[in-house]
């Protein structure tokens, strides 16, 4: 008959009369690593998520670093003089931007480090910032300035060259589209009573047209409703 004789964990000896057999536990350090090595990061991170008080060798930051590089296509840099990680030169999908940004507030919630780190990643990734700009937080956690001012000039830098850039109705249209979304993120990281200042004037502007031809959506009508979305992250905005 077989003996079970205790072992320190994770190790498990079994006992015959001719053999001895050891084997070793797998447990969720060894899962995350297996699907890593297999390239599913999105595996890789659901398990770290649902097993984090689990891990012993892994550490959860570092499973959200290696899963958000994969998701926006960022490599290791060769060169130790510039930041660990770049962006390759192929084409990055808007998809996989909105992924990666809709994913932040749950993967780096109230880790000040990790909202800094990556704010200068997408940062570097040519129009990332207005998808992560509704994501950022700015109440809980509170970010340092540095990080708020990094993103309002890459906004106003990539704003400026969309319109100095515009050749045609739809690119026009997009530079547009930049610009309000810039003075609103102004708007949006100030004060709430400023906040709330800009969206009732909006909103009396919009009262004020209410019998004229709403077929055609206001500019005006646009920006009220970013702003709102702003407002109401805001009130509604938590780490925990």
């Amino acid at each position: 008959s077989l003996e079970h004789i205790n072992a320190v964990p994770p190790t498990i000896t079994v006992v015959s009369a001719s053999d001895i057999v050891m084997v070793r536990v797998r447990d969720v350090d060894d899962a995350i690593e297996y699907a890593l090595s297999c390239g599913k990061v999105g595996l890789a991170m659901l398990q770290a998520l649902r097993h984090n008080r689990e891990l012993r060798r892994l550490d959860l930051d570092d499973v959200v670093n290696r899963y958000l590089s994969a998701v926006l296509r960022i490599q290791p840099s060769l060169d130790t003089t510039k930041s660990a990680l770049v962006t390759p030169s192929g084409d990055l999908s808007i998809r996989r931007l909105k992924l990666a940004a809709e994913a932040t507030p749950t993967l780096l919630g109230g880790n000040v480090a990790l909202w800094k780190k990556w704010v200068s990643e997408f940062a570097r990734i040519p129009g990332a910032l207005f998808v992560l700009r509704d994501y950022l937080p700015v109440r809980d956690p509170r970010l340092p300035g540095k990080v708020y001012q990094e993103v309002i000039s890459t906004l106003f830098r990539e704003a400026s060259r969309m319109t100095s850039e515009a050749h045609s109705a739809e690119d026009e249209r997009a530079a547009e589209e930049a610009v309000r979304r810039f003075l609103n993120t102004v708007v949006g990281f100030g004060p709430l009573q400023t906040l709330r200042a800009r969206i009732n004037f909006l909103q009396y502007g919009e009262k004020s047209n209410e019998d004229d031809d709403q077929k055609n959506r206001s500019p005006a009508a646009a920006q009220l409703e970013d702003l709102e979305d702003l407002l109401d992250r805001r009130l509604k905005q938590s780490a925990a």
